[in-house]
Order: structure tokens, then sequence, then C-alpha cells
């Protein structure tokens, strides 16, 4: 049996690896050969899981924004702020309920998001639950007309803004901690 068709008995009997890695194990023997597979199969199942830290990170690190006069709130922190105003819970922001009750502190923390933050449409929507661009589009647009139809709603959403704000500006005033 020559090299070529060892390797590939390998690489069919593992498909996870890359064939580079398989090819470069074939002269060895069983017990080097196992150990080999396994290293192979651990950087591969590390780079994975690095991919998939740095994935998480970027989606939901929703960071401070360099240039701006405060630090932008993390839109978790918008989306708990928001539903402690309207006492329901951030599940129910990011849940899949119609119902008035829900909508309105969604369409409102979408507005927040995107009025604190510089995120993407797209970015926002994944961060209320996988929604599409065009929903937190159509929060943008109904929130500023609910606004100018209803002085309880905006007087809410100012005192809503005020509270995001100072939460903001009172992060940016606090000493950082040493430890001793």
């Amino acid at each position: 049996m020559s090299i070529l068709s060892h390797a590939i008995i390998a690489a069919q009997s593992t498909p996870r690896l890359p064939p580079k890695r398989v090819v470069a194990t074939v002269n060895l023997d069983p017990d080097r050969k196992e150990l080999a597979f396994l290293r192979a199969e651990n950087e591969v199942l590390r780079a994975r899981v690095k991919k998939l830290e740095e994935n998480l990170k970027a989606d939901f690190s929703f960071g401070p924004v360099p240039g701006w006069d405060f630090d932008p709130l993390f839109i978790r922190e918008i989306i708990a702020e928001v539903a402690k105003f309207y006492g329901v819970r951030p599940s129910d922001i990011f849940g899949a309920s119609r119902a008035r009750k829900f909508v309105r502190p969604r369409q409102i923390a979408m507005y927040f998001a995107r009025e604190l933050t510089l995120h993407a449409l797209s970015r926002i929507g994944r961060a209320f639950g996988n929604r599409d661009h065009t929903t937190v589009l159509l929060a943008l647009r109904r929130v500023p007309e609910l606004r100018a139809a209803d002085e309880g709603m905006n007087r809410d959403i100012l005192h809503l803004e005020y509270i995001l704000r100072s939460k903001s500006n009172a992060k940016e005033s606090a000493p950082d901690q040493v430890s001793a």
C-alpha cells in the first residue's frame, strides 16, 4: 500500500482534521499516530472555539465609541433600564410577543440603542433577539411619531433618556478602583 492510500484511508476515518495534518502522520507508529491525531483535533477545536469567542465579542460587546462626549451604554444595559422603566422583564423585550406592552418598550429600547451607540441596524437587530434591520428601522420611525402624537410618551422617553445619559456619565466620572 502506498503512502497516498494510507493518507486517503486516514483522511476518510477522520473527516474533521485538515488533510495536511493527516498526511504528516502517515509514517508514524500507531501510538504516536493516535497522539498526533488528538493534537491536531485539539488545534482544530481550539481554533473553532477562538472564532466563536471572537464572534460573540463582536456581537455582544457593544463597547464605547471613541470621540463621543459620553460613554455609550452597552445595549444590554439600555434594554435592562427600559424594561425596568416599563415594568417588563428584559426577556420580554427579546421575546417574540407582539403584545403592545412588550412592543413599545422594545421599540423604545431599539431607538435608544441607535441614538446612544453607533452600531449598525443589523447589529442592533441581532441584540434584540435576531430581529431584522427593517424591524429596527420601523422602531426608529415609530418612536418619533409616538413622541409627537402623545405628550405622555414624550415625557417617558425624555425621562428614560435622562436616566440613560446620567448612568453613562456616572460611569465616566467614577474613579477607577485600585486593588490593594
